[in-house]
């Protein structure tokens, strides 16, 4: 039992009912959870406490996405064994992507860590030197959204340089099936230079998580030169596409990328053609 029982909606002051409409709102729920219902005999507490929870959990804008929050939120939980914590960010953490085999290796770090903590505790070991901060302080990498719209940015205003500085010389290309090496994206950017004006990826859909940023795009320009083997027809095209971008340590290690070749080239070289359609049932 609560130690001084649930505060409902209907029978909040109008102080209380105006964090749980905001909890609500914020949720896009009809509901409050016990845990705001049992802390809302303190209207300053109830105040405090959402006030704090949704800035760290919803704040827009955020680097960390949101399973990756209720994960940790989760890991936290369960090394406090707050059984209701466990309970409620579990739930938020399914509803936000989770699965069973995420659940199993949070599970498992959780487990693990707290045995490595008491054992470093135990044996009073002292911190490497090289995991120390040093004066100049831990290194401040840009998020991998950021990293993904300079490399667009770059990409549209032909800026090769900026482009290869972004990509690790080590980045694991895919453009479709076909891997390209770090080598064979200079010969890659050349030919847009040289066969494309105005060329530029929209983003229509941009998705983070973790490391990886996934896109949904358009891509368009005007055909002035030799490209992918067809020679300049001055005609504008603009085709979709999907891509895929790892990034770490402010850097572009992985990519994989699809254009609508198909679509590409009929605009290209059959501009009247009715494009290209999945066949439809009878």
């Amino acid at each position: 039992m609560p130690a001084f029982g649930y505060i409902e909606y209907d029978q909040a002051s109008p102080r209380v009912k105006a964090v749980y409409d905001d909890i609500m709102a914020t949720r896009n729920v009809d509901w409050i959870s016990n845990f705001w219902k049992s802390i809302a005999h303190d209207p300053s507490l109830l105040e405090r406490t959402w006030s704090s929870l949704k800035q760290v959990m919803a704040a827009p804008g955020s680097t960390l996405d949101s399973l990756t929050k209720e994960l940790i939120y989760l890991a936290v939980s369960a090394s406090n064994q707050c059984h209701y914590c466990i309970a409620s960010h579990t739930a938020s953490a399914w509803k936000a992507g989770m699965n069973g085999a995420m659940f199993g290796e949070v599970m498992s770090i959780v487990g693990m860590a707290n045995e490595t903590n008491k054992l470093v505790s135990a044996y009073q070991v002292e911190v490497d030197d090289r995991f120390r901060v040093t004066e100049k302080g831990w290194p401040d990498f840009p998020s991998p959204r950021d990293v993904v719209e300079r490399y667009l940015k770059a990409f549209n205003n032909y800026d090769k340089a900026s482009l290869l500085e972004i990509l690790d010389p080590n980045v694991i290309a895919f453009d479709g099936s076909e891997q390209v090496p770090y080598e064979g994206l200079n010969a890659y950017f050349d030919q847009l230079i040289v066969g494309v004006e105005g060329f530029a990826i929209a983003p229509l859909h941009i998705n983070v998580s973790g490391e990886w940023v996934s896109m949904f795009n358009t891509t368009s320009g005007k055909h002035i030169g030799p490209l992918f083997g067809v020679p300049a027809t001055g005609r504008k095209f603009s085709i979709r596409g999907m891509a895929m971008f790892r990034v770490v340590r402010g850097k572009v290690v992985e990519v994989h990328s699809s254009w609508d070749m198909g679509d590409l080239l009929r605009q290209l070289t059959k501009p009247d053609a009715a494009p290209f359609r999945a066949p439809r049932p009878v």
